[in-house]
């Protein structure tokens, strides 16, 4: 003879209710035991007031945002380089081929960093290919054991180029940038 198995309604509700709090208790045990991720910690730095790691300005049509970017060789002054990310969104009637031209090819012609007395070229510059004529990312690493005197900050130099006319001057204070290192990966 055949046994069926049959359950009644509450057993079923008994269940359900019992995998609902099981799955309830390990999700809130993996969130507390979740330790925050470096880029979570860096956007909470960034979020704070009084620091200045991600700046904005707008010129002539275009706006220019510069961040910095931490290395996590930073931590023991190890990193040979600083490492700034610029964004720059323009608007796309303004684009022509010859500034897409030379932010391709030129684009280390555009930056410095000015350190003290000292102005530094760029080690590299490179624009990000990103298939935008209105939106032109670029990496640019400035070699840190260039810097030949002491000094307290920064200074990204954007040099006016065939789409604004104006330099653009970024600074950043050294102990934000010291500050977002220790937040990031726990050391100054």
């Amino acid at each position: 003879m055949e046994k069926k198995f049959r359950y009644d309604s509450n057993t079923v509700k008994m269940k359900i209710k019992m995998y609902g709090i099981i799955g309830l208790a390990a999700g809130l045990f993996f969130m507390a035991c979740k330790d925050k991720s470096p880029g979570d910690k860096l956007t909470d730095f960034v979020k704070q007031s009084g620091n200045r790691l991600t700046q904005k300005t707008e010129t002539e049509g275009a706006v220019v945002v510069s961040q910095f970017v931490p290395d996590k060789l930073e931590q023991e002054n190890t990193s040979p380089v600083y490492r700034f990310l610029v964004t720059v969104q323009s608007p796309p009637e303004i684009t022509t081929d010859s500034i897409l031209y030379f932010f391709n090819y030129h684009s280390g012609d555009y930056f410095r960093l000015v350190a003290g007395t000292d102005t530094l070229r760029p080690v590299l510059s490179e624009r990000m290919a990103n298939g935008r004529r209105d939106l032109h990312q670029f990496t640019v690493l400035f070699d840190r054991a260039a810097i030949t005197r002491s000094t307290d900050s920064l200074e990204v130099l954007f040099i006016g180029n065939k789409l604004f006319r104006e330099n653009l001057l970024f600074r950043y204070a050294l102990t934000d940038i010291k500050n977002a290192t220790k937040t990031l990966y726990g050391y100054e």
